[in-house]
């Protein structure tokens, strides 16, 4: 019986963020993808950036005229924090929570509640410093509007939108009076704010808006003019995200559904992180001492692990989230976290990384970068693991790394480990036997998979059967055609069935599992030898001879 932990109801999703600490999140394609035969091994690196956290909070300071600086400092109700500087910039928005109108920073006065979204990452002063994206005032009555990235948008009859969002983990309907200005044409990319109290509890949640704003623009103050100047808006995904060491007490992975249960510190409680296995938002796994990227099923039950997931959760038992990526092999001493690199300095003999969405430089010695034997050049956009213990107090804040390790350029190393590890788990070596084709023989071709189950090269094999073997890059798929029945394949595939390959004629077998799967081995596709019995060919086996014809 499938294990779903659904509980179908209309019930509001939670913010879990709290104030403080950082987080990164996964939000971009795809965690690995291999060649059949042949090529270059490639990994995609998911974009991995900082975001924004929220909460309510009482304002105490406003900076002073004189300071040449704007910011504000706050006061978070849930108590995290005694108080946070929040500096103003040119993008940060000042929005009246029940109007949707603008609001300048000089309206804002000491005492006044608001509802605050700044940068996750800040320095260790005190008040600790972060930097402010949108202040929310007037928040005394009603819900807080919540601020999104419209990732799909379809129109319905009447001109409402249902507007995709958080990760597609939210199909938010936005009726077309509810928008506050009634010109408003949403496009794919940009941001909004939307008010909303009710989300059904589904994946993806469901919820309507009963009022929405498009951020066209940001604001720039003066406190002594209050002069505005539209400028662009540069904000990070509109999404909180948590990072946080868990216990894995549960894995699912039914082919309809894949989560883990685990057990939040502090008593928290457990929630369930669901999570993809293939395709663009796929989950990055990475272990946290070397970089490489990992399979999801290195995550085992009893282990402690480093996730980053969606703070919106379901209002379930357990609360359900979508997991962005996991740090596993913690060791006695975890990094940080998971950064992208956004710009590279250098001084001397020391490297220095802007990353955090501008917010944060980390630096280190090249001698911190050691990985076995690896050769290194730091990129633009590539992706480090950094461990440090102190935040300088400045903006952007400064860290020093005693340890980094790069992920980009531990592809090859990865994918040998991978293959190794898959080797050692499925492979008896001592169970091989020679293929025969024709009048040719190979020794130690046919290798034996766990349970018995004998594998062939599917490229050398199927080309003698005449088939045409071809490799799609793009959809990362073989494809062989003998110009009568056709099939692709791909690594992982545990159900086959092929097509009729005759131009005008329609035909498919019944998919049938067979008793192993596809696997990839030293850039060479194996395949279960039942594989072309099914698709009408004579697979015997002789002695320690397999012949197949």
């Amino acid at each position: 019986m499938k294990k779903i932990r659904m509980i179908c109801a209309a019930l509001t999703i939670a913010a879990v963020g709290a104030f403080g600490g950082v987080a990164w999140a996964a939000d971009t394609p795809a965690q690995s993808a291999q060649p059949v035969v042949g090529g270059e091994t490639t990994v995609i690196q998911k974009e991995v950036a900082a975001h924004m956290q929220s909460g309510y909070a009482e304002v105490t300071e406003i900076a002073a005229i004189e300071m040449n600086s704007e910011f504000i400092v706050v006061k978070p109700e849930d108590g995290s924090y005694p108080e946070i500087q929040l500096n103003i910039g040119t993008d940060t928005l000042f929005v009246n929570n029940k109007t949707g109108k603008e609001v300048k920073l000089a309206d804002i006065k000491a005492g006044d509640r608001v509802y605050v979204y700044y940068d996750m990452a800040m320095t260790r002063s005190i008040p600790p410093q972060s930097r402010a994206y949108l202040v929310l005032t007037d928040v005394e009555e009603g819900t807080p509007a919540k601020l999104w990235t419209a990732e799909e948008i379809k129109a319905e009859n009447g001109g409402d939108l249902v507007v995709t969002t958080d990760n597609g983990g939210l199909l938010l309907r936005v009726p077309a009076k509810s928008w506050i200005d009634e010109k408003t044409q949403l496009q794919e990319g940009e941001r909004f704010l939307a008010w909303y109290d009710i989300v059904a509890l589904s994946y993806p949640g469901q919820a309507t808006a009963n009022k929405a704003v498009m951020i066209l623009s940001g604001v720039a103050t003066t406190q002594d003019a209050g002069d505005k100047e539209d400028v662009s808006v540069e904000l990070p995904e509109a999404v909180s995200f948590i990072t946080s060491t868990v216990k894995v007490k549960e894995i699912i992975n039914d082919g309809n559904i894949q989560y883990l249960l685990v057990e939040r510190p502090d008593g928290a409680g457990d929630i369930q992180l669901n999570f993809a296995t293939e395709g663009e938002h796929a989950l990055l796994v990475v272990d946290a001492q070397t970089g490489v990227i990992q399979d999801w099923s290195s995550i085992q039950p009893g282990t402690q692990i480093i996730v980053n997931y969606n703070a919106a959760t379901t209002f379930s038992l357990p609360p359900q989230s979508w997991l962005n990526y996991a740090l596993v092999n913690l060791g006695d001493n975890p990094p940080v976290g998971l950064f992208k690199i956004e710009k590279i300095g250098e001084n001397n003999e020391i490297t220095r990384i802007l990353t955090n969405e501008g917010s944060l430089w980390i630096s280190f010695p090249m001698q911190a970068l050691t990985q076995d034997g690896m050769s290194h050049s730091l990129n633009t956009d590539g992706y480090i693991l950094a461990w440090y213990d102190i935040v300088m107090e400045s903006y952007p804040a400064q860290a020093n790394a005693d340890k980094v390790v790069e992920l980009t350029q531990l592809t090859e190393y990865a994918e040998k480990e991978r293959e190794v590890e898959w080797e050692k788990k499925y492979y008896n070596n001592q169970q091989t036997s020679e293929l025969v084709l024709g009048d040719m023989v190979f020794a130690d071709t046919v290798k034996y998979v766990a349970h018995g189950v004998p594998m062939v090269p599917v490229r050398l094999v199927a080309e003698y059967l005449g088939y045409d073997v071809s490799w799609d890059e793009a959809a990362q798929v073989a494809n062989i055609n003998n110009g009568q029945i056709q099939t692709s394949l791909y690594d992982g595939q545990e159900s086959f069935n092929y097509t009729t390959a005759i131009p005008g004629a329609v035909g498919m077998s019944k998919p049938v599992s067979l008793d192993g799967m596809t696997r990839m081995m030293n850039d060479i596709l194996y395949v279960p030898a039942e594989l072309f019995e099914m698709m009408g060919h004579e697979v015997s086996v002789s002695g320690n001879m397999m012949t197949i014809k």
